[in-house]
């Protein structure tokens, strides 16, 4: 099975939660750890990812804006490389707000609320759909 290297972004409040993905994605793919921030563009571009992963919590308007630059810069620098979302997607108006903002490159939603040993293999099978498609 192919190592695949992903950049994992997290804002302030799931910043705490890095070891523990680190933990569930280490095995299968090469992790490296960057903020949800527009800055990050030279550590993302180090890194080469196959893969951008963020996971965010979106406690408020400010975090939305936070993630809306974030998305919108790896939009611009890059466009090739497809981004899954870890977000709080049960309630539906923050559903709404995630999909109002995301671009085509998101494959899709993992929920906040799914435990962490899923969350590799949620990974490899949207990269595997992506690939078929």
């Amino acid at each position: 099975m192919e190592r695949l290297r992903i950049s994992c972004a997290t804002d302030t409040e799931t910043r705490r939660f890095r070891e523990h993905l680190k933990d569930a994605l280490n095995e299968q793919f090469d992790v490296h750890f960057v903020s949800i921030d527009r800055s990050q563009k030279s550590a993302i571009r180090r890194q080469t990812p196959d893969l951008i992963f963020v996971d965010c919590d979106l406690m408020n308007d400010e975090q939305l804006g936070e993630l809306r630059g974030f998305l919108n810069m790896t939009v611009k620098h890059f466009p090739e490389t497809p981004v899954i979302l870890r977000a709080p997607t049960g309630e539906p108006e923050i559903r709404t707000a995630l999909e109002a903002i995301c671009p085509d490159s998101v494959l899709g939603f993992i929920s906040a609320d799914r435990a962490y040993e899923y969350i590799a293999s949620d990974v490899r099978r949207m990269m595997e759909l992506k690939k078929s498609s």
